[in-house]
């Protein structure tokens, strides 16, 4: 090798060659500093990047970490939620909570531990727990370069997500309104570090869950006599033996009136269902894998 080739080379010594593997111990050149450095410093979540780290942090704070000063444990982050709950006795009750949040959280052990979509379902149940609104996860995206995982999680009663079927197919809906609610985030494993940002203007009333179980009298009553009777006669004895029981069972599954009318509603509803499913299947099984990319059917 000539002395003019060697004197361009400038080998970052950051990392000792002896702890690296023959792949990071690659040598490369950075488009930006011109200088060959180990590969790690190119590294990505899947793809590597053609400029080094140090590079990449002169030109822009994406991908670094907030210093430890700024960021809050996953306990001070659930604390700092407004609550929809007055737990004051003199003054207990129920508001309805409007509010922005905006936050750095700090990954110990446990949270590194755990997967990304457990994580998700853990910041989605600790703010549903106070706020009392309820969130579903609309889409995660894993990025081919950039370290950090992206989520984003939509309230289940913002009238723009939530698709309310015609008045005359459903006697009971839930109720929607124009709130924007969303939490959107990152899970930066790199810096031990997650990105939550709140958002839910105007507030409004939580989502009354109705319990459609049936009642555990009922099953009892059914597992003891489903020898004795054929499917008609054991029906007719539960109605006779639980008339309220059974008549919430039933509105459950109504979705008319007239028995007819709602028979033909259900029937074409399991036909739609099924259709979708299988239309999903055939349009997944056609996409070619691409890693770093997930499929969202919304």
């Amino acid at each position: 090798m000539s002395q003019s080739t060697q004197s361009t080379r400038s080998i970052s010594p950051a990392f000792s060659q002896d702890l690296l593997t023959a792949q990071d111990a690659e040598l490369r050149r950075c488009s930006r500093c011109h200088n060959y450095k180990f590969a790690v410093h190119f590294a990505g979540r899947i793809e590597d990047y053609h400029t080094c780290d140090r590079c990449r942090a002169r030109q822009s704070t994406v991908g670094q970490g907030v210093p430890e000063e700024g960021r809050i444990s996953f306990d001070e982050f659930v604390e700092s939620l407004p609550s929809r709950y007055i737990t004051d006795s003199t003054d207990a009750g129920e508001v309805d909570v409007q509010y922005s949040f905006h936050a750095y959280i700090s990954m110990d052990a446990e949270m590194v531990a755990m997967e990304d979509l457990a994580i998700i379902d853990s910041i989605s149940s600790s703010i549903e727990s106070v706020d009392g609104y309820r969130y579903h996860l609309i889409n995660v995206a894993h990025p081919m370069k950039k370290h950090a995982v992206a989520f984003y999680l939509g309230c289940t009663q913002d009238e723009s997500i939530q698709r309310q079927v015609a008045d005359r197919q459903r006697l009971s809906r839930m109720e929607t309104f124009p709130c924007s609610g969303r939490v959107t985030g990152e899970i930066d494993r790199r810096n031990h570090q997650i990105m939550i940002d709140i958002q839910h203007d105007p507030g409004h009333c939580q989502y009354a869950v109705q319990n459609r179980a049936v009642p555990h009298g009922v099953r009892e009553f059914i597992r003891d006599n489903a020898l004795s009777y054929d499917a008609s006669a054991l029906f007719s004895r539960v109605r006779l033996q639980f008339p309220k029981e059974s008549r919430d069972v039933t509105q459950a599954q109504r979705r008319h009136e007239d028995q007819l009318v709602s028979s033909k509603i259900l029937l074409q509803e399991a036909y739609v269902l099924f259709i979708y499913a299988v239309s999903v299947m055939q349009v997944l099984s056609n996409l070619p894998y691409v890693p770093g990319y997930t499929v969202w059917i919304g």
